[in-house]
């Protein structure tokens, strides 16, 4: 079963921040957009509308709203939460009634995901998250500029599995690394001396051996020549 962040569609969103970033994909750098995006106001309604799974472990609804009014506690100011959610695609809208998306963002990684108020706007809480994804081309760089500081409406959808984006420890191909590997051969094994009660003497070799000893003083079967004596004039 897919997992989307919010399971209804064409939720106002708003861009408040870009930033470029590096991501390590399979041993490579790639050039990314990181964006911060809000949802202001942020409601119970829209709380419940968090797919299933998503935030389970924090419970967002029950953290921020009271289960019995469904407005925001009273002592509430801001939380961070860590959702368990994979890549998202970004079907943007420019209205609530467009049938057609004018633009898809595809593989955004979702994280730094809190709720917080705001002072001038107490009761209207707001929903942050960095969407990341990339490499980028002109008419995204294109349409985040016409986005900037706006509202675009979003159905997030579960981006398809690919190798490119693994997360570490995943495994996605559902392979074994190892399955097919030659068998490589073991270590010589250690000798052992043992002592006068029988026990293991590892042999230890010395550090620092020299490969080619240098020829000290004589050399055996060869004579040394005799020095000459000067004749004096």
């Amino acid at each position: 079963m897919s997992q989307r962040l919010f399971n209804v569609a064409k939720v106002p969103v708003q861009l408040d921040a870009v930033t470029f970033g590096i991501e390590k994909r399979r041993g490579e750098d790639k050039k990314i957009v990181n964006l911060v995006l809000r949802i202001q106001p942020f409601d119970a309604k829209l709380a419940s509308a968090l797919d299933a799974g998503v935030g389970e472990d924090s419970n967002i609804k029950a953290t921020v709203f009271s289960l019995n009014s469904g407005e925001p506690k009273p002592a509430f100011i801001r939380h961070d939460f860590v959702l368990s959610l994979a890549r998202q695609n970004l079907e943007l809208y420019a209205s609530s009634d467009t049938t057609e998306s004018r633009i898809c963002i595809t593989q955004a990684k979702i994280s730094g995901t809190y709720v917080r108020t705001q002072k001038d706007m107490p009761s209207a809480l707001a929903f942050v998250f960095r969407a990341s994804f990339g490499p980028v081309g002109r008419d995204e760089l294109e349409y985040l500029n016409l986005w900037f500081r706006a509202a675009q409406n979003v159905t997030f959808r579960e981006s398809e599995k690919s190798l490119d984006f693994q997360e570490l420890g995943e495994d996605v191909s559902g392979e074994d690394e190892d399955a097919g590997a030659e068998e490589q051969p073991g270590l010589p094994a250690h000798e052992f001396d043992t002592d006068a009660e029988g026990h293991a003497i590892e042999k230890a070799e010395p550090i620092n051996r020299r490969l080619h000893s240098p020829a000290r003083g004589k050399k055996k079967g060869v004579a040394k020549p005799k020095a000459r004596r000067r004749r004096g004039h």
